[in-house]
């Protein structure tokens, strides 16, 4: 498999989402303080640099990034902006190129995978909620 930095608008996108909309609950392993998007963005961007060096080995994955090109900025209301499937598909390609050696045990993976599963559980449901009702199973 391979790796790389997802885009700087891919890291904000999913910063913004988390600091404006609280998704990620005590339970999960990665914690912060609602509206605290510039923590979670550096969270985001370091895991994902250290899912290059897991993968390449630090010197290469030196290579890979230019750490000028990344720079938090909030999306205002990027719930209403931005639709949920993109945020899901995002966050879905961001975990993809962290999985890299020991990074599943990162209390940050961990946190967004959570996220990522209950995200998309939560759009199936919407989208199905009427054959869902119709058909007696959410009883």
């Amino acid at each position: 498999m391979s790796s790389f930095m997802v885009s700087n608008k891919t890291l904000n996108i999913i910063a913004s989402y988390i600091a404006q909309n609280e998704p990620i609950e005590t339970n999960y392993a990665f914690h912060y303080e609602r509206g605290d998007g510039k923590k979670i963005y550096e969270a985001l961007r370091d895991l994902n640099h250290k899912a290059l060096c897991e993968r390449y080995g630090g010197e290469k994955a030196q290579e890979m990034w230019d750490v000028n090109q990344y720079e938090y900025q909030e999306i205002p209301d990027v719930a209403e902006r931005i639709p949920q499937e993109e945020i899901i598909c995002r966050l879905a390609c961001y975990l993809y190129q962290c999985d890299e050696g020991r990074i599943e045990h990162d209390d940050v993976y961990i946190g967004l995978r959570n996220l990522s599963e209950a995200m998309a559980l939560n759009e199936v449901i919407g989208i199905y909620h009427a054959e869902i009702e119709e058909q007696g199973w959410w009883e």
